[in-house]
């Protein structure tokens, strides 16, 4: 069964009024120029008011304003599904699926150098199944017990970096089977495109820690790209060799000596920057959810980017690097 989105014109326009109130150049530039409790007044005065006066009760500093960003996005996110039409709705609940995941990882790296639940709370971004309270709860339980409520293909591996790589894997899987099902050409592009970046990232990651070859292709996902050849950058003797694989591709503009110390930053920040591109191709299309989804994605990360960064004293040269305009 394919899909092809409808036009909604009533979540079109609740949408557009969302999107007229995303962050723009303008407060990326007056954020870089501002401390991290100014920063957090800013935010308070703009769109976040609600999560900043919550949350600051118990928390400040950089702290406050991660949790602030998990919730809002968390709040926008269900605001956003909620007012979809049920195709879209279906679809894009698979697209979230991604945080999921990440939060079952970090419960898991979290167990493993056995962190107290509140140092691992910034990194939780409770959209899908679980709730904030429901991840506290599954973080008591003993590290086996949360590994039972993973994915049966989990079970047997004690291994994080296997634990971590099946469930990307199954995520990634369902991604790509979902592609077929679509006629939007705008989403179809961008699904081919984080599968691809996912594994750039997962060959590179493997080539500099010197995991075995036959170990990572069996997280590889099949994806025909023309962008690069992933047999071969699979073959590369060492992560110095897969670099110069990638410089060969279509991502050859990525490569400088900032990305070989930060690629995975690098690579994550050329998905978000490709897919505002793509979808300002049609900015009047039906895809409209997906394109004001993406953009909060990246306000997010940007406002949390500017923050971090802050604090370990970047200059805003550096930051600009990090940050999509």
């Amino acid at each position: 069964m394919t899909h092809k989105f409808k036009f909604n014109p009533y979540t079109y326009a609740r949408i557009c009024a969302m999107k007229s109130l995303l962050y723009n150049k303008l407060d990326y530039d007056k954020l870089m120029k501002l401390s991290i409790s100014e920063i957090t007044k800013y935010l308070q005065d703009r769109i976040y008011t609600d999560e900043i006066n919550e949350l600051s009760i118990n928390y400040s500093g950089i702290k406050l304003i991660e949790l602030a960003l998990n919730k809002h996005l968390t709040k926008i996110i269900r605001k956003i599904v909620k007012i979809s039409d049920p195709d879209t709705t279906a679809i894009l609940q698979i697209y979230l699926k991604k945080y999921e995941i990440l939060n079952l990882k970090t419960l898991i790296r979290g167990k493993s150098t056995k962190s107290h639940f509140e140092d691992i709370k910034t990194l939780l971004i409770p959209i899908g199944i679980y709730n904030l309270s429901d991840l506290e709860k599954i973080y008591k339980l003993p590290l086996s017990n949360i590994i039972k409520q993973l994915p049966k293909e989990c079970e047997n591996h004690e291994e994080l970096f296997d634990i971590e790589n099946i469930l990307d894997f199954s995520y990634y899987k369902e991604l790509n089977e979902l592609k077929s099902k679509l006629l939007e050409k705008n989403l179809t592009d961008y699904i081919s495109l984080i599968i691809d970046i996912h594994n750039i990232k997962l060959i590179l990651k493997s080539k500099r820690f010197g995991v075995e070859t036959n170990l990572t292709s069996n997280y590889l996902l099949q994806n025909n790209s023309t962008n690069i050849n992933i047999p071969d950058l699979m073959h590369s003797k060492d992560f110095d060799s897969a670099i110069d694989v990638l410089k060969k591709s279509k991502y050859h503009k990525l490569v400088d000596e900032n990305f070989i110390e930060k690629y995975e930053v690098f690579l994550d920040k050329f998905v978000l920057d490709s897919n505002k591109k793509l979808f300002h191709k049609k900015p009047l299309s039906s895809d409209v959810v997906f394109s004001y989804v993406f953009s909060k994605e990246i306000e997010v990360r940007n406002i949390r980017t500017i923050a971090k960064s802050k604090l370990l004293n970047f200059e805003d040269k550096q930051i600009q690097k990090l940050i999509i305009r």
